[in-house]
């Protein structure tokens, strides 16, 4: 079992018709015909900044914001090695797209951050790419 550290990824999720987003935990190999990755999963948190209005901005040029998800459906509950996670994904790993977080935190004043609990203010990464460019990408690739 490899334990990645601060490995990121996303794809392509048939059953909410939109891309997923997650922090790689563990890949390993049981069956070898499909290595697996467990990952925790993230989601995008809306973001909204008095001095610059949201809807200014095309989709792609929107910043991407993510937030631990504090549990959906896609939840996967065998996961036992650590409890922190709230919702953990298992997923193909051949069937995941790298992706790439900005490596200082974004900070926004508390007042502008519409979140549902105070652990998402501590806890809050931004993507180096817009949803809809990922988005895009995890579509096309799932063709």
């Amino acid at each position: 079992m490899i334990c990645p550290r601060n490995s990121w990824a996303h794809f392509w999720s048939p059953s909410v018709k939109d891309t997923t987003y997650g922090k790689i935990l563990s890949k390993d190999n049981h069956t070898p015909s499909s290595p697996m990755m467990i990952m925790e999963h993230w989601v995008p948190c809306l973001i909204t900044d008095n001095h610059n209005n949201a809807r200014g901005h095309t989709p792609n040029s929107r910043p991407n914001f993510l937030q631990p998800c504090e549990g959906c459906n896609l939840h996967y509950p065998y996961y036992i090695a650590d409890l922190r996670p709230k919702c953990i994904l298992f997923f193909a790993i051949d069937r995941n797209l790298n992706l790439k977080i900005h490596n200082n935190q974004h900070r926004v004043d508390r007042n502008s951050l519409l979140r549902t609990t105070e652990r998402h203010t501590n806890k809050r990464v931004q993507t180096t790419q817009s949803h809809h460019s990922l988005r895009t990408l995890a579509y096309n690739d799932y063709l």
